[in-house]
């Protein structure tokens, strides 16, 4: 599962750098587009299969700690899993990215007001109860492995479940889900099962082929990397420059920058496009937005590029 959000960012990337116009926000709404596509998985493949996706690929299901039928998870059981497998990872996620960004800009100012205090004690402490988790983790998938403790991760007891192997019966039942058919007189009954059908065939469409779409285009651009790695570069093609959509930004004079339309100070120049700002006006901007503020291409606080004068 780590796998996968890395490879549809990649995905999300690679089709925004295509069409930026239409496409740039797949890659500035790429953690949103993962969750969806994460609900759409672990909701499949725990109402019709008992696990999430990646215990199904090894033939785990989940069965309830306190119930006596543990062939069946109830809805309350697979909301608690929903929200332990992608409810919480995406707000850590986003939590995370936002922590990194704060810690680049933090000062060693005093705090003042109780706002800032407990912004204070966040930034201390967030590691550090991150640090813990980790460890507690840690120690129960080695205990898990020397079978001196049922659960390998602590988010399986508190959904109240933990991993069992699949017997024969389970394997036979979910290889025979799809052949289902719809049973219902009501039309309203017919659309909810028409729904579910294809919500499930989108689950399994996404699973069977998200990963071996994501290495088709790792492995194209080795490929394109090493074809042309024996080229010198003054035999390369010039590139053309990016084409502006926002004109309105671009200032009559080279040395006025295009967010504030005053002459810049500390030139910092964007790698993905070429155009130079202020960088406290470009900082702020990729942070919040994502992209270029001319070109609308896809933009990150690592392709900032500090200029230095001759002189200076």
């Amino acid at each position: 599962m780590l796998s996968l959000r890395p490879a549809l960012s990649y995905t999300c990337k690679i089709l925004a750098s295509h069409d930026p116009m239409h496409l740039g926000f797949l890659h500035r709404y790429s953690h949103e587009v993962f969750l969806f596509i994460d609900l759409i998985l672990h909701t499949h493949y725990l109402k019709n299969h008992s696990s999430s996706f990646a215990e199904n690929f090894y033939s785990l299901k989940r069965i309830p700690l306190k119930c006596d039928d543990k062939s069946y998870l109830s809805k309350k059981i697979r909301l608690k899993s929903i929200l332990f497998l992608v409810v919480l990872p995406y707000l850590k996620h986003r939590i995370d990215e936002w922590h990194k960004v704060q810690e680049d800009q933090h000062t060693h100012r005093v705090p003042q007001c109780l706002r800032e205090r407990m912004y204070k004690l966040f930034m201390v402490w967030y590691p550090r109860v991150q640090g813990m988790c980790l460890s507690i983790n840690f120690v129960l998938t080695l205990l898990y492995i020397l079978g001196r403790s049922r659960y390998h991760n602590i988010c399986l007891p508190l959904s109240g479940v933990q991993l069992s192997n699949m017997t024969p019966a389970d394997i036979f039942n979910s290889t025979n889900i799809a052949t289902k058919t719809i049973t219902h007189t009501s039309i309203l009954g017919r659309i909810y099962t028409t729904f579910s059908q294809g919500v499930s065939t989108a689950a399994v469409g996404i699973s069977s082929g998200l990963s071996g779409a994501v290495f088709f285009l790792q492995f194209l651009e080795w490929w394109y990397a090493s074809d042309h790695s024996s080229k010198s570069l003054t035999s390369l093609p010039i590139v053309p420059p990016p084409k502006v959509i926002q004109a309105s930004n671009l200032p009559a004079l080279s040395s006025v920058c295009p967010i504030c339309h005053r002459v810049r100070t500390n030139d910092t120049a964007l790698s993905s496009t070429g155009y130079v700002f202020c960088y406290p006006c470009i900082f702020k901007y990729v942070t919040k937005h994502k992209q270029c503020p001319v070109t609308g291409y896809p933009a990150q606080l690592s392709h900032l590029v500090r200029l230095f004068q001759p002189d200076s």
